[in-house]
């Protein structure tokens, strides 16, 4: 275990000296790129850029307020961090190690979020996929390899600020650390303000984390009131600090205002901005409402349906903010997408990895030729760029509702094992082709081969009565309620059913007896006896031979009609039943009639599509049309 450790540790070691020399390179060969960069509407944003910090600098260091103006819409705080720096236009190397610090930083708490193993094990559930995983030194790489991440950092965006206090947050939620939490949580909605939605979840997992560690529970309502002023607490005191730091309040309209109001409408990679400026003013406020209202309606209902995985609830609003906040950058996307490979477990219930990854590729590539059609070259509109961030927000918004259904089907997976059995990437349709076996006590199996199977149907079909089968004692048997079983093996009679016709079609078939009884047509007229069956005779072998090549498959609609109504001959073999008038009763058939499935009143249950093809065809009550498949009412 020591030297696993030690080996971690010197992986570690080396992945953050490559991932630092990376930056610095890029930093010292490239000059000119973070300027660029942080000109790029896909880097930065008016809340997050890193010229507009260097502008509020500038004022706060000669005494005017950083915020006259509209240029500087970043958090108080900030200014005099970062006036600590040297102009970075002259000695730029201090806020590039600065910023290459960070990036680390956040690699290292994304590390200890992996290590604590909360993304497939909690309090109250276990993946069975559990093994499935990467390790932490792998997450980390992805983190601080990817490309978005590495171009925020060169562009030397406050999102990476941001980012570094949720990452932390997380790794000491996860560890049971309430204040450095609280913290962490703080800082984060601080400078960004949408992180506030993050505290129910990830209170949920401190909670989870506490009761694992010291194997009691904590009282809920105290935990819950505690942290929450806390939480409070530290947020006033930062504003606070603000206040006495700028002398007023000024500040909170300058920030926090801009993002809840969006008077800066400079394109981004979200949508909003080009809803805005289409939108006439007397509509402005209702959907500001909207759109925030639905930004933050993400956060209540996953914490509460998932409130098992509390890590997977912070893992999606954090592709939320990345989708649905008024300014978004690849900043937030970069977050979101190191922490996905977390649930590596959710990998193999997902459908639609590659869609979204195209899209996201496709977007990465097309977007700042879009932008530059647009903007310089002119033969563009702003269609062409929104058009692209569209498509940009369907590939993240696929991966997110796609890890959803993964996460939920895990969970399914967990409450009724028995359905993974019927799960699509598991079930075998019936085929004669295939060998049937079936596992039984003492590790014995009895094996069906394909001829056995083709008899098994065949034999289904020439049952004289039908079996009855105990509904009550087949679900307790399987684990399902009485109507889903009777529903499951329902479908599974009528494939036998199938197999069987097409079985007894295809074969060989008995040759009839030349010159052999006839039968009269039944008529509609009633009759006190049924007319007997003689020898063929000159006038009626015609009409016979009608209906021989009346039955014959056709192509032409009217033939087939025809083969329908010569159906009505064998009303004969029921009797009395001909002596009735017959009519057609235009029902379509309800749930149970598709499935086959009929209630008997005893306990029992009774398929009608296993009656005969006499039953089915004119069966006394219940019976269905043999040319129409409706049920028949008896006049």
């Amino acid at each position: 275990m020591a030297v696993k450790q030690q080996n971690n540790t010197h992986q570690k070691l080396l992945l953050f000296g490559a991932a630092a020399a990376v930056r610095l390179l890029l930093f010292t060969v490239f000059p000119a790129l973070p300027d660029l960069l942080a000109g790029r509407v896909e880097v930065s944003t008016p809340v997050t850029s890193f010229k507009r910090l260097q502008e509020g600098v500038f004022l706060y260091t000669h005494n005017v307020s950083p915020y006259d103006g509209g240029v500087y819409h970043q958090a108080p705080l900030l200014l005099p961090l970062f006036s600590l720096f040297p102009s970075p236009a002259q000695a730029p190397l201090a806020t590039n190690i600065f910023y290459t610090i960070v990036d680390l930083l956040s690699a290292n708490a994304l590390a200890q979020v992996a290590e604590s193993g909360f993304a497939s094990v909690t309090r109250l559930f276990a993946s069975p996929r559990k093994d499935l995983k990467w390790s932490s030194t792998a997450i980390a790489a992805g983190f601080l390899f990817n490309p978005f991440t590495v171009l925020t950092c060169i562009a030397r965006s406050t999102s990476a600020l941001t980012n570094l206090f949720i990452l932390t947050a997380m790794a000491k939620a996860s560890q049971g650390a309430s204040f450095t939490f609280i913290l962490s949580t703080a800082f984060a909605s601080y400078f960004s303000m949408h992180p506030i939605l993050l505290f129910p979840p990830l209170m949920v997992l401190l909670y989870d984390a506490k009761t694992l560690k010291s194997k009691t529970a904590p009282n809920v309502t105290s935990f819950i009131t505690t942290h929450t002023l806390g939480f409070a607490g530290a947020i006033g005191a930062l504003l606070t600090g603000s206040a006495l730091l700028m002398d007023s309040w000024d500040f909170l309209s300058a920030t926090y205002g801009v993002r809840l109001l969006l008077p800066d409408l400079t394109p981004n990679v979200g949508l909003w901005w080009y809803f805005f400026i289409e939108m006439f003013d007397s509509f402005r406020e209702f959907f500001l409402g909207v759109f925030w209202l639905h930004a933050a309606s993400y956060m209540p209902g996953l914490t509460i349906r998932l409130h098992k995985q509390p890590l997977f609830v912070a893992c999606c609003l954090t592709g939320v903010f990345a989708i649905f906040t008024p300014y978004p950058s690849i900043a937030d996307a970069a977050l979101y997408l190191s922490l996905v490979p977390m649930f590596r477990h959710l990998f193999p219930l997902m459908r639609y990895t590659f869609l979204a990854s195209a899209s996201i590729l496709y977007t990465s590539f097309l977007g700042p030729a879009f932008y530059h059609l647009w903007i310089y070259a002119g033969s563009g509109n702003a269609n062409f760029f929104y058009a692209i961030t569209l498509v940009w927000s369907l590939g993240l918004s696929i991966i997110l509702g796609d890890s959803l259904y993964a996460a939920l089907r895990d969970e399914l997976d967990v409450e009724r094992p028995e359905l993974q059995a019927l799960a699509p990437t598991h079930f075998q349709t019936l085929n004669i082709h295939h060998i049937y076996k079936i596992n039984m006590a003492g590790n014995k199996e009895v094996s069906f081969s394909p001829r056995e199977m083709e008899v098994l149907a065949l034999a289904w079909q020439c049952m004289e009565t039908q079996p009855k089968i105990d509904m009550h004692k087949l679900a307790s048997l399987t684990g399902y309620t009485v109507g889903s079983a009777g529903v499951t093996f329902g479908k599974i009679k009528t494939k036998i059913k199938l197999l069987g016709e097409s079985l007894s079609t295809d074969g060989p078939t008995t040759p009839k007896k030349a010159g052999g009884p006839g039968r009269s047509k039944a008529t509609s007229t009633p009759t006190s006896t049924p007319k007997k069956r003689g020898p063929p005779t000159s006038s009626s072998t015609p009409a016979k031979r009608a209906r021989k090549g009346a039955r014959q498959p056709t192509s032409s609609p009217s033939e087939d009609v025809s083969a329908a109504d010569d159906d009505g001959d064998d009303d004969e073999d029921f009797g009395g039943l001909v002596d009735k008038k017959v009519k057609i009763k235009k029902e379509e058939p309800g749930f149970e009639e598709g499935s086959g499935f009929l209630e008997n009143g005893s306990g029992s249950a009774s398929y009608g599509f296993l009656d005969g093809i006499e039953n089915f065809g004119g069966g006394v009550g219940g019976g269905r049309n043999a040319a129409t498949g409706y049920r028949k009412s008896v006049a």
